[in-house]
This record gives structure tokens, sequence and C-alpha cells, in this order.
């Protein structure tokens, strides 16, 4: 306002600026949106293939969710709309989770309770 401008003015130009660089930055904005998208949607079919493939194993719906930091209920919607999907498209789940054999484990992991950062092998006295 010192410079001689108005209120008025200074606020138009910022609107514009802020116009100009969001035309500016959009693309990219979305290109970024997108690519994220895609990438969680991936994740994220991934997670639910490995729950269904727990799930086929025969692992108790409770450890399966407490590894995967979720309800057990929401494990089973899982499985249940995996089932529905693979039953109406008539595409087995086991179609999509085939490992090759070398990267089969030799034996059954065992699953270990998340210990306490704070607490060691020597706590547990």
């Amino acid at each position: 306002m010192e410079a001689g401008y108005t209120l008025t003015e200074i606020a138009r130009a910022e609107s514009r600026g802020k116009d100009t660089i969001r035309r500016t930055l959009r693309a990219d904005a979305l290109k970024l949106v997108e690519r994220s998208g895609a990438r969680a949607r991936e994740t994220q079919a991934e997670h639910h293939r490995a729950i269904a493939r727990a799930t086929r194993l025969g692992l108790p719906m409770r450890e399966i969710a407490q590894a995967a930091h979720v309800t057990h209920g929401t494990i089973r919607a899982i499985t249940n709309r995996l089932a529905s999907r693979d039953a109406d498209s008539d595409v087995a789940v086991d179609a999509v989770d085939q490992r090759p054999p070398e990267e089969e484990p030799a034996e059954p992991r065992e699953y270990h309770e998340p210990q306490e950062p704070w607490r060691g092998p020597a706590d547990n006295y």
C-alpha cells in the first residue's frame, strides 16, 4: 500500500498469481495423484492376496488380523469379498497368487508376537 496500490489491487494480483501457479502445477499434481493411486491399489490388492493365501493355508483369522493390524472382522470381509468376486468372474484366487517353487519357504514360518521395543529376552524372567 505504501507503493500506491489499493488493497483491492493487491488482492487481485495475489489471486492472479495463485491461478497462474495452479495452472502451471496442475498437470504434475494430477499425474502424481494418478501414480500414487495406482500404487495404492496395487499394494492393497497384494495385501488382500496375502490375506487370502494365509486364509487358504488355514491360519486362524485372529492371527492373520493381528499380523495385518486390523480386526478379524476386516479379514473376514476381505476374504468374503474376494470369494464373491472370484465366484462372479470364475477366476480362482489361486491362479492370481501362484508363486514359483523357489519362492515358497521350505517349512512354514513360525509367527512371533511383536515385542515391546524396550524389552528384550532378558526381561522375560
